[in-house]
């Protein structure tokens, strides 16, 4: 994860694919059409690069997850950065797999859940 301003200015994180985690999805979508051992001979090329999360600091949301790191709030920093990595992979065009969404889904039920009770006390 990085922390860079970027634009617009509206989105609070993007993913930024390079050219390895291009290269990793590629070969992931051949080792899909492939059978069996080749198509395991692919993936483990593949390696574990990935898209590079990115964090605009101006952003009123990357603020407030400073200011709850600050306060020990860790478990609500890491869902929301969850959420986050999420949000900017929907948007890249990733999250084609159930599971992927299913996960996306929980968290942010649970997110919501914990803004709503913080609310009613």
């Amino acid at each position: 994860m990085r922390v860079r301003a970027f634009e617009p200015a509206e989105l609070p994180a993007v993913l930024v694919e390079g050219r390895r985690a291009r290269a990793r999805r590629d070969l992931d979508a051949l080792a899909a059409a492939l059978p069996g051992a080749l198509a395991d001979a692919a993936a483990g090329v593949a390696g574990t690069a990935r898209p590079r999360l990115f964090l605009d600091p101006r952003h009123p949301l990357v603020e407030a997850l400073g200011r709850a790191a600050e306060a020990g709030r860790f478990e609500a920093v890491d869902e929301a950065l969850l959420l986050l990595d999420d949000q900017a992979a929907l948007l890249a065009g990733h999250h084609r797999d159930p599971a992927d969404r299913a996960r996306l889904l929980a968290t942010l039920a649970r997110a919501l859940l914990r803004g709503l009770e913080g609310e009613a006390r």
